[in-house]
């Protein structure tokens, strides 16, 4: 069977799941459609659909306990993917020891969320922890775009671009979540990597196939962004944008095993 990939999903353990949850509808002001375990996570997804899954480190002292959480999880469940995270604001030296374990366990890539982490994406700091993840040939996928903050703007992300152009970047929600005029300025139809989480509820299904294709659509992937929704109900509005069947294969399935050599 040819899988089908979610490249953005969130998971946490069952004991802080609500909490996590509420915290995520409360940031953004939505009503959350999910309840933020790996098992619901599991039973939202289509037939022969893997998902990504991932989670921010917002303090330096559970940075490996929420990695490992990831690592274990994917570990028992074959439909997952783990990708890791490190606190931006600790020692280079420290972040690379537990990429490099990370990788070690199977992590197949790095998740950062400047927003919630609070740290400027391009911050000089950051970009030499982001060298790391391009020399261990892991790929960073940045929550990118609010209008309500500068953290992770396209702006910074396309000067990270710049700066590290072997770095593998994937720029979430169609390069800038609420923010897809400054997406179209800055990062629409360069290298970065990107998804399609929550541009369904953004975009009319046509202006979002013509975004994707000025981009490229040999760097577009499929995410959903849960829990904020379910895997299977993104993946039912995402059939309806008017894309080619070729093009749709390559966003759901080829692009991602491309990308992390799966």
């Amino acid at each position: 069977m040819e899988h089908i990939y979610d490249i953005h999903t969130h998971i946490f353990p069952q004991k802080i799941a609500a909490r996590g949850v509420e915290n995520i509808g409360k940031f953004y002001g939505l009503q959350m459609r999910c309840d933020g375990t790996g098992e619901s996570l599991g039973n939202l997804l289509v037939p022969g659909m893997k998902c990504v899954i991932s989670s921010a480190s917002l303090k330096e002292d559970t940075m490996s306990i929420g990695n490992d959480f990831l690592l274990g999880f994917a570990k028992r469940n074959e439909n997952f993917i783990p990708f890791s995270s490190f606190f931006p604001f600790c020692s280079v030296l420290d972040a690379a020891h537990e990429l490099e374990r990370c990788k070690k366990l199977g992590t197949k890539g790095v998740k950062m969320h400047p927003d919630f982490q609070q740290y400027y994406l391009d911050d000089p700091h950051a970009v030499e922890i982001y060298r790391v993840c391009a020399e261990l040939e892991l790929p960073v996928m940045f929550h990118v775009g609010d209008r309500r903050y500068d953290y992770s703007s396209p702006r910074r992300t396309l000067n990270v671009a710049e700066k590290l152009p072997d770095l593998k970047i994937i720029a979430a929600h169609m390069c800038g979540y609420s923010v897809w005029d400054e997406a179209e300025k800055y990062l629409i139809g360069t290298n970065v990597y990107t998804e399609t989480s929550d541009s369904l509820d953004n975009m009319e299904p046509g202006a979002l196939a013509d975004m994707i294709r000025r981009h490229g659509v040999d760097k577009v992937m499929f995410g959903s962004d849960f829990p904020i929704i379910s895997p299977a109900d993104e993946y039912e509005r995402f059939k309806n944008v008017p894309l080619t069947d070729e093009e749709k294969t390559k966003i759901l399935t080829q692009n991602a095993e491309k990308l992390l050599d799966l």
